[in-house]
C-alpha cells in the first residue's frame, strides 16, 4: 500500500476523532457548563482511544514476485490512461471556453486582447505533450474551424468531433 494512501487514512481518522471530540465538548458544555466541557472532550478522546485500539483494520499485505511487478504495471498504466483523460478533459474544455469567446452572446462582448490570450492558452492545451493523438487531431481542426470564424455551425460540428474522440478515449 502506497504512503500516500495512508496517510490520507490517518488524516481521515484524525479528522472523525476531532469531530467526536467536539462533539463531546458541546454535548458536556449543554449538561453542565464549562466543567462539562472538559469532562466531555475527555470522555469523547477516551472512547475514540478504546475504538481506535479494539479496531485495528487488517489492510492486505502486498503480494510477493511476479503479481506484485504485473499490479505494478497495471496500476502504472491505468494512471496514464487516467492522465490522458484528465488532460484529453482540460483540452476540450478549453477549446469549448475559446469557442466561447470567440463566437460571444453579445456583439464586441469580448476584447481583442481577451480573445488572442485565450487563443493563444487554447493551442498550448491542445499541443500538450500528454494528449493523445487521437485527440489532437480533432482538437486542432476544432481550433482551426474556430478560428476561421465564418460558420459556426462548422464550429460545433468539429468541437462534436472533438467531444467524440473524448468519449472513445474513456472506453479504451
Amino acid at each position: 500500500m502506497s504512503s500516500g494512501l495512508v496517510s490520507r487514512l490517518q488524516m481521515t481518522l484524525m479528522g472523525i476523532k476531532a469531530c467526536w471530540v467536539g462533539f463531546g465538548a458541546c454535548a458536556g458544555f449543554v449538561l453542565d457548563g464549562w466543567w462539562g466541557l472538559v469532562m466531555g472532550a475527555g470522555a469523547a478522546v477516551l472512547v475514540a482511544e478504546v475504538c481506535r485500539f479494539l479496531y485495528r483494520p487488517r489492510l492486505p499485505e502486498p503480494s510477493q514476485g511476479s503479481s506484485q511487478d504485473s499490479s505494478r504495471e497495471s496500476l502504472s498504466a491505468a494512471e496514464a490512461q487516467g492522465f490522458a483523460e484528465g488532460k484529453a478533459d482540460f483540452t476540450l474544455m478549453v477549446i469549448l471556453v475559446y469557442k466561447a469567446v470567440m463566437f460571444p452572446l453579445t456583439p464586441d462582448g469580448v476584447s481583442e486582447e481577451e480573445q488572442a490570450a485565450h487563443r493563444a492558452f487554447a493551442y498550448q492545451a491542445a499541443a500538450c505533450e500528454g494528449l493523445p493523438a487521437s485527440v489532437r487531431v480533432p482538437a486542432a481542426a476544432a481550433l482551426e474551424a474556430i478560428d476561421e470564424g465564418l460558420d459556426e455551425d462548422q464550429a460545433i460540428a468539429a468541437i462534436k468531433a472533438l467531444v467524440a474522440a473524448v468519449y472513445d478515449l474513456r472506453r479504451l
